[in-house]
């Protein structure tokens, strides 16, 4: 009851985010957005340090994100408000309870820029889920796109789940394996899926480059030239 109790406090504090109420204006690359400098400060450290009176922004109120896109701070800062999400926020571009996968990379990437603990660490979980949703639904595309992501912006939690779920779900026998495919669950060989789409180098370098600590490649034969007398 008291922890719903604050939930409901928060979540009226965010709703109550406008130009005459909140202090601080987020211009992002099509729209702007407000937020509570107080809220800012108690949140991360970062803009603590951004919006103190010697800095631009918190001189001016004011704080220009141009590649951000405002539904994505939209969505980060309810978040960062409540540890909630809604999908009304994104209802413009996707009509799902689940916050498009674009939506949750940026949301991630801007909730680590600004160490935004609470925030990260829920998108990272977000994300851990998405790579087994990805696997059991067979969408190789989602899983590499996660899995680049999360190797580009240092997110170790989740570069370590992509690789573990991989190493669990290689089967090293082919009947065995054949059996597991015809039972339409990709999960179950997932990691020989990823296996195939490594060996004909059909992933972005980043992935490429994790994955030889799965599968090293053969060392390039080195010619040796006699010594010419």
């Amino acid at each position: 009851a008291m922890f719903s109790g604050v939930v409901d406090v928060n979540q009226r504090l965010f709703a109550q985010r406008s130009s005459d109420d909140a202090g601080i204006m987020i211009e992002a690359s099509d729209g702007t957005e407000y937020a509570h400098k107080s809220v800012l400060i108690a949140a991360s450290d970062v803009f603590a340090a951004m919006l103190s009176p010697s800095m631009r922004e918190g001189q001016t109120g004011r704080v220009v994100l141009r590649d951000v896109r405002k539904v994505v701070m939209t969505v980060f800062l309810r978040l960062l408000y409540t540890s909630l999400t809604n999908p009304e926020d994104w209802s413009t571009e996707a009509r799902t309870d689940e916050a498009p996968l674009d939506i949750l990379l940026a949301v991630t990437a801007l909730a680590r820029k600004y160490m935004v603990s609470h925030v990260l660490d829920a998108a990272t979980e977000a994300l851990k889920l998405r790579l087994f949703k990805a696997a059991a639904e067979g969408k190789m595309s989602d899983f590499e796109e996660i899995w680049k992501q999360a190797i580009n912006c240092s997110l170790d939690a989740v570069r370590m789940a992509a690789m573990q779920m991989v190493k669990d779900t290689v089967c090293q026998d082919q009947e065995e394996c054949d059996e597991k495919d015809d039972d339409d669950n990709p999960t179950e060989i997932w990691g020989n899926r990823v296996k195939s789409k490594y060996e004909a180098r059909a992933f972005c370098p980043e992935i490429l480059f994790e994955l030889q600590l799965l599968w090293p490649q053969p060392s390039l034969r080195i010619r040796k030239y006699r010594r010419l007398v």
